[in-house]
């Protein structure tokens, strides 16, 4: 993959063949001669070590390793709630839905075997890119009104089906928003009723317009170097 996926994206770039071949030929001798010895250097090494290891109990059991996963915590979600805290706070939340499900269960019990039953190409587009424009012009009615930011849907490489997620977006550069790329695994997406639900979570609502959004309106720039993946994992869920 970081061969034929160089030699993909070298050709959006417009240059004259001799030199293009010169970047691909390049890259392939870095890779097969030093980037992959390398990481086979470290393999070796990382294996001799097993076994050495005293404590098998986890970083926690360490001085200091329950305050270092409390600061883990408080990076990850931007929070200052204590790991307690935010457990209570998860499994309040769990009782809470159970008791809404059983809610709407009790008063139409039909509702669980028809949503299971729900086929949603009866309901959206069959493509991609019309998924994800449905979806944005659906947005207005619920959320602030989405940026113009443009976006293309692309497919994983054949060689990397086998070991990517079924779909992602690629965060833009800072200075170039307006450029977007929502990645499909299609041998791990095999039809639009799963589609729908991942193009929701990379795209409108989730990382696209949350991103997009977030940078048209950002105040102050060093907000773009803030990252807590509780928050964006939480917006696109």
């Amino acid at each position: 993959p970081l061969i034929t996926s160089f030699a993909d994206h070298i050709d959006d770039l417009n240059l004259k063949n001799e030199q293009e071949q010169l970047y691909v030929k390049r890259n392939k001798s870095l890779i097969l001669y030093t980037f992959l010895p390398a990481y086979q250097t470290l393999r070796n090494h990382l294996a001799s070590l097993k076994g050495t290891g005293k404590n098998p109990l986890g970083l926690c059991y360490y001085d200091q390793g329950t305050s270092y996963y409390s600061a883990l915590a408080a990076y990850a979600t931007g929070s200052d709630a204590s790991p307690d805290e935010m457990i209570d706070m998860t499994e309040q939340n769990i009782h809470s839905l159970y008791r809404e499900l059983e809610e709407i269960l009790y008063l139409h019990p039909d509702a669980y075997d028809r949503f299971l039953d729900i086929d949603l190409t009866d309901y959206i587009p069959n493509t991609e890119s019309a998924v994800l424009q449905w979806l944005k012009d659906a947005l207005p009615s619920i959320f602030p009104s989405p940026s113009d930011a443009g976006y293309s849907v692309k497919y994983v490489p054949d060689c990397l089906e086998d070991y990517v997620s079924p779909a992602f977006y690629m965060i833009p550069s800072i200075d170039s928003f307006q450029k977007n790329t929502i990645y499909i695994n299609k041998k791990q997406l095999p039809s639009l009723n799963s589609a729908y639900s991942v193009l929701a979570h990379e795209g409108y609502p989730g990382h696209l317009y949350q991103t997009t959004y977030f940078y048209e309106h950002m105040e102050h720039p060093v907000l773009s170097m803030c990252n807590y993946n509780g928050y964006v994992e939480g917006w696109a869920v």
